[in-house]
């Protein structure tokens, strides 16, 4: 049995895919939130959340990840409102975005850190498919104000490495740990 560190239903669903059997168990850590520095940032977190659950199942191997949207070298976090989430769209539009994730992997012996990036290039958005996009999906829990899995073909022209780097637990790394 795999311990995964996070609530995260799209990191269930990627693990689920895989048929590997976890159980869910959410770390109770004070997240970092590096504005300038979105590597260091995951990194930092997904080892906060590994150690939580070390701490708590340490004969458990554990999967642990973070996280984020970088934009011009800033970290880019959920939006507040629904204002906010058109603001980033808008701003993303014809533009390019990094995704950092971050996991951790704890083999019941030695902890392993993890980190993989891919580029999302943004179509050319106008406010009609925006306002659609915030009114059908929700932004706000989503860094960066978007899912790439719902709706992502409205504002998402290419993606530059894995799709499951940006739904938040990179599927190459989970088979290469042979579970």
């Amino acid at each position: 049995m795999i311990i995964l560190g996070s609530g995260s239903p799209r990191r269930q669903e990627i693990l689920n895919n895989l048929n590997i059997k976890f159980e869910v168990i959410i770390p109770c850590v004070n997240e970092i939130h590096d504005k300038n520095n979105a590597k260091a940032t995951v990194i930092k977190n997904s080892s906060l959340k590994l150690n939580w659950c070390i701490n708590k199942n340490q004969d458990n191997r554990i999967i642990t990840a973070d996280t984020v949207v970088a934009f011009n070298n800033k970290t880019i976090g959920k939006p507040k409102d629904k204002l906010e989430a058109i603001n980033l769209l808008n701003t993303f539009s014809n533009n390019k975005l990094t995704i950092y994730t971050a996991m951790g992997y704890y083999d019941g012996k030695i902890s392993h850190i993890y980190c993989d990036s891919a580029i999302l290039y943004f179509k050319k958005l106008n406010n009609k498919i925006i306002k659609k996009y915030v009114a059908e999906v929700n932004p706000l829990d989503k860094a960066g104000g978007f899912n790439i899995d719902e709706h992502g073909d409205w504002l998402i022209k290419d993606i530059e490495g894995s799709h499951s780097t940006v739904m938040g637990l990179c599927k190459d790394r989970i088979l290469n740990l042979n579970l």
